[in-house]
């Protein structure tokens, strides 16, 4: 389990923003759930500071929900994080990426790596409704350099390249030669 200090004024409620950032109260325990599976869950907590655990065995989508929540609440109590005890990897330089701290470094390095193994491949383009644009081999792609998001993929396709431009869009694999 992983985990991440929230420290914060006492004068700021810490249930009021647990409920606010859609934590329920489950066998008298704080937890966000997403579906069926807690996703944070409040471990221990004072007048100022909280600490949450979530699981560091986590799917990069539900990863992306936690660092999200963990930001919102840190706004919500206008909190300090320490997230020292969040390693999720590193990053080529060597440095620690937690859940917050080089977040975007890191999912930007990963998404790098992910789309250099599909070079040549079979894939399907989407939009953030994970509707599909089209399919074909991959060609390149271009990401927004601070969310990492990518913005435009070239695919070759029966009918030759076609580029695809959003704000949001998901490339993967389909398998298939």
């Amino acid at each position: 389990m992983l985990s991440v200090l929230l420290k914060y004024n006492k004068d700021k409620e810490l249930a009021d923003a647990l409920f606010a950032e859609g934590f329920i109260l489950q066998n008298g325990k704080w937890v966000f759930m997403d579906g069926l599976h807690i996703l944070l869950s409040i471990e221990s907590a004072t007048d100022e500071e909280a600490t949450i655990g979530f699981p560091g065995d986590l799917p990069m989508n539900r990863f992306k929900k936690v660092h999200d929540k963990l930001i919102n609440l840190a706004d919500h109590l206008e909190a300090e994080i320490d997230d020292s005890q969040s390693l999720l990897g590193y990053l080529a330089n060597g440095d620690g990426a937690y859940i917050v701290t080089n977040w975007t470094e890191w999912i930007i390095f990963l998404q790098e790596a992910k789309l250099r193994t599909l070079e040549g491949k079979k894939v399907r383009v989407l939009d953030e409704k994970e509707t599909e644009l089209g399919n074909g081999l991959y060609v390149s792609s271009e990401t927004e350099s601070t969310t990492g998001n990518i913005t435009s993929c070239t695919i070759i396709t029966m009918f030759g390249e076609k580029t695809y431009t959003s704000n949001t869009l998901i490339i993967e694999p389909t398998n298939e030669w």
